[in-house]
């Protein structure tokens, strides 16, 4: 699936203005300045939400605790924040700015409308017209750009299933072809690709992409497997929601033979609902044909449907750590029979920032897989439990690149009752990527 494209990177002034602390300003004003020069953003938010009937009415407490809030994440307490201060003091240096970012990562277009407005027209100091002038001009430049992308990568592993342990090999609760042998192999991936997104208006956009993976098995020939992928969608937010609509089709080659071909429409949603919550979903019908000739029955109409929820833990703007429950289902028909699964999971995932180029970031999940026939179609139940942990790490050659290098690591592993279905997949792979401003 692709990832949700920023349109805009947040620029946040990191210079202050009308807050420099004198003989006569209030303590708790110049206690939460030092805590945030100091980069204690966290402490910054917690002491001035303690108090918060006594500091409602100075505008440059309530300032600088909204610049602590946006800086570290907090969008709904810096909204709070901005807005009693611009009832306050509707012309305080840097405020219609701080609240125009705000809106931004609230996916308020009504409200940044509002902002930007002002504060294209709002008198500014003399130090923060260059970031002002630098965010707006980014801001319009996203509405209407287009961004072309390349990626490409190799990389290498070990499967103790190699039938079962490809992406695309899941096969739900039907049985596996007697062709199908469970064997261990190391395997060998390389992929290329391109995507493509062109800017409508503030947050709308249309993209798509294309790839082409190839994998090999150094004693699993028989599913060596070539994919093609192609994706082409569009987002736009809906009352709060970014919500995006796509259609996505693969075409599968195992051993040099055509074997499945896919065609979906699918819609995914996503809002983060308050400072400590994010939620998703998404819902997705396709066809699948699986193109094994001693199963001309196997052509299936695919159903698919997820829920996420997310709790995000304080952090900055640059980092971002969750922790989250996941659900989910599949239905599968197929003549007069039905089968499917539902699961549930944990998951876990942090995106770090080191330095101005280098990014940490990796996930964990588990979940509980439960398949139930419904028409007699295999006789089969099947029970998996499912782990996996990402790794990737994240360089440019210098500021504002082009170019980025990754090192992808991956380690995944189901167990099931039905034991065919079993891998423990270990893989490492480095890939390539450029970015077309």
């Amino acid at each position: 699936m692709i990832k949700r494209l920023c349109v805009v990177t947040l620029i946040c002034a990191t210079t202050f203005f009308g807050c420099n602390a004198s003989a006569g300003e209030d303590v708790l004003t110049s206690t939460l300045l030092s805590l945030l020069k100091e980069g204690k953003l966290e402490q910054c938010i917690d002491l001035s939400t303690k108090d918060s009937d006594a500091t409602k009415h100075d505008p440059q407490t309530l300032y600088v605790s909204g610049i602590c809030a946006l800086r570290s994440n907090h969008p709904y307490i810096a909204r709070e924040k901005l807005s009693q201060l611009l009832v306050v003091s509707p012309q305080f240096p840097g405020a219609w700015f701080a609240k125009a970012q705000t809106d931004y990562m609230l996916v308020d277009r009504e409200s940044l409308n509002t902002s930007r407005t002002q504060l294209e027209s709002a008198p500014l100091p003399e130090e923060l017209k260059k970031p002002v002038n630098t965010w707006l001009k980014s801001l319009q430049t996203s509405e209407k750009r287009s961004v072309v992308s390349f990626h490409g990568g190799i990389g290498t592993g070990y499967n103790s299933n190699a039938n079962a342990g490809t992406t695309e090999s899941d096969y739900l609760g039907a049985a596996l072809p007697s062709s199908v042998k469970k064997t261990s192999s190391a395997q060998f991936e390389t992929t290329l690709g391109i995507s493509a997104t062109k800017g409508l208006s503030t947050y709308e956009e249309i993209f798509g992409a294309l790839s082409v993976t190839r994998k090999t098995n150094s004693s699993a020939s028989f599913v060596n497997q070539s994919v093609v992928t192609l994706v082409a969608g569009y987002q736009r937010p809906v009352r709060g929601w970014t919500v995006s609509s796509f259609v996505r089709a693969f075409d599968e080659r195992v051993a040099g033979t055509k074997q499945r071909e896919y065609g979906a429409l699918e819609f995914t949603a996503f809002r983060r609902i308050s400072d400590t919550l994010e939620i998703s979903g998404g819902l997705r019908a396709g066809r699948l044909n699986y193109r094994i000739p001693t199963r001309p029955d196997l052509d299936i109409w695919r159903f698919h449907w997820n829920i996420s929820a997310t709790r995000l833990f304080g952090t900055s703007l640059r980092n971002r750590v969750g922790f989250g429950i996941t659900g989910g289902g599949d239905e599968e028909v197929i003549y007069r029979s039905s089968y499917g699964n539902s699961r549930v999971g944990l998951r876990t995932y942090a995106n770090i920032a080191v330095g101005k180029r280098t990014t940490i970031s990796g996930e964990a999940n588990y979940s509980l897989t439960s398949f139930d026939v419904h028409g007699g179609f295999s006789g089969i139940t099947r029970l998996d439990k499912q782990n996996s942990i990402l790794a990737n790490l994240s360089w440019k050659p210098k500021n504002n690149s082009r170019w980025s290098v990754q090192i992808r690591a991956a380690h995944r592993q189901l167990n099931s009752n039905v034991s065919v279905f079993a891998f423990n997949q270990n893989q490492i792979g480095l890939f390539l990527s450029y970015q077309d401003k």
